[in-house]
């Protein structure tokens, strides 16, 4: 599984469930989900309705979505 690496951290991306961003304005909720498909279409397609901020490709036909709640 990937990994996202920092100077001081390393985040194990199948550990990580949401991220929470605190703004002046709004706060906003971010939570993953692990998709199996073929394509970033296909995420799109499993994930239809829901607010998908970005799609992260692991591994062959393994991707996180990260989606806004």
């Amino acid at each position: 599984m990937g990994a996202v690496h920092c100077t001081w951290y390393t985040v194990v991306m199948n550990v990580l469930k949401e991220i929470l961003l605190k703004t002046d304005e709004e706060d906003y909720k971010i939570t993953t989900r692990f998709v199996v498909a073929n394509t970033f279409t296909g995420v799109e397609r499993k994930l239809k309705g829901q607010n998908i901020i970005t799609i992260i490709k692991i591994d062959e036909g393994e991707y996180i979505a990260l989606v806004e709640e």
